[in-house]
């Protein structure tokens, strides 16, 4: 990557990044995830260090710290509940009717109707269902604000941020009002949507003046390379003649080599298929970029033994089809006994990702740190850490 020209002083940059399961998020968890207006206190620092430390495992000496860009990228961050909500809770008061006339005339032929409104109820939750699914598998859409300059008018895009922030669709709706109620200093520099992944470029109202050069861009790698049930969305921008650059992505998932190899094959079809600056259109943005950030559900898995990555024996002819792991028990029962004991580098050690960024299999240059912390995949929606046996804790 290029060296950085000189800095008048640090950014802050603030990367967060979940695959939210399709499920609508409350104001309460979802400020547990943003911090309010951007800033982190010194116990919030040591909550997270105690986690991933620095590399010094110092914390910062300030009380609190402020940033300046807040990067939020999402997987499966599509939910139609509400969309719908007017829908189901009319037919449902047609049941309760129903339920109510069927007593008072002794059941009189009403039974049928509710039969008829209980199917009807189910058909709209089906079809909501499909509806949402494809939704997810072909939507795009993409907005950039309006007061960002560049060298090139022409491909600098003049909506306005207000129609940003504006749709028909729920899940969309819910995401921006948490947002702008969750970050009031903040701007929307550009926001993209592509099948259920989501990525929000926020930066300061004071610093929006310095920013320069806003684009994005996406690549599907789902079914067939084409739809958007996997794939990426990059965002690049230029502030004080430095680029910056971010990609969030949801890769191939499922254990085995086939399918670890198909996530580093997403990441070069990504790479190459998502070039945002049109004056660097020969370039991926690993190459143009003083600075890149990666995030998003990698998938990326943890392997043990033979048939850890890093295993020779561990190819086509030899042990690993691409299939999930053969024995997943013992596999679960092995991340589960080592996340009990908070034996956080042996877990490391058998990081897919890791190994390929050793390796340079994928993200050449790239670094990523240590998860300290119990796996959060894949896990029951309720208080603690209660995994799933079928998938291995990553």
């Amino acid at each position: 990557m290029m060296e950085p020209p000189p800095s008048e002083h640090d950014i802050n940059i603030l990367i967060c990044s979940g695959n939210i399961g399709n499920a609508e998020p409350t104001f309460e968890s979802f400020s547990a995830w943003i911090p309010h207006d951007g800033i982190i206190t010194v116990d919030d620092a040591a909550n997270a260090a105690s986690s991933t430390k620095e590399r010094d495992g110092s914390l910062p000496n300030e009380t609190s710290k402020k940033y300046e860009f807040i990067i939020v990228g999402m997987q499966e961050a599509a939910f139609a509940e509400g969309e719908t909500r007017q829908s189901i809770d009319d037919t449902n008061r047609i049941v309760d009717g129903c339920s109510t006339r069927s007593s008072i005339d002794g059941g009189n032929g009403r039974g049928g109707d509710m039969e008829k409104a209980k199917r009807k109820s189910m058909l709209v939750r089906k079809v909501d269902k499909v509806r949402l699914a494809l939704r997810g598998l072909t939507h795009t859409q993409t907005h950039r604000s309006p007061i960002i300059r560049s060298t090139k008018k022409s491909t600098i895009s003049t909506t306005q941020l207000s129609s940003a922030l504006t749709t028909t669709q729920y899940d969309t709706n819910k995401f921006s009002s948490l947002i702008k109620r969750q970050c009031p200093s903040y701007t929307l520099l550009a926001s993209s949507i592509r099948g259920e992944m989501r990525l929000w470029i926020l930066c300061l109202k004071q610093l929006e003046g310095e920013v320069r050069e806003v684009y994005v861009a996406g690549e599907n790698t789902g079914i067939g390379s084409v739809f958007a049930n996997k794939g990426g969305i990059i965002a690049t921008l230029t502030l004080r003649s430095t680029r910056l650059s971010f990609l969030t992505c949801h890769l191939e998932a499922h254990e085995g080599l086939n399918h670890y190899l198909n996530r580093n094959r997403n990441l070069v079809e990504i790479l190459g298929g998502a070039k945002p600056h049109p004056d660097y259109y020969m370039l991926d943005a690993t190459i143009y970029s003083h600075h890149m950030f990666v995030c998003g559900d990698l998938n990326y898995r943890i392997r043990f033994g033979e048939n850890s990555v890093n295993n020779k024996n561990n190819n086509k002819e030899g042990g690993d089809t691409g299939e999930e792991h053969p024995d997943n028990g013992s596999h679960f029962d092995q991340a589960l006994k080592l996340v009990e004991q908070e034996k956080w580098d042996e877990l490391n050690a058998g990081d897919e990702l890791a190994m390929a960024l050793k390796k340079k299999e994928c993200l050449v240059g790239f670094e990523t740190l240590p998860c300290n912390f119990p796996p959060t995949f894949k896990v029951a929606r309720e208080k603690g850490y209660v995994y799933n046996e079928k998938r291995t804790p990553r």
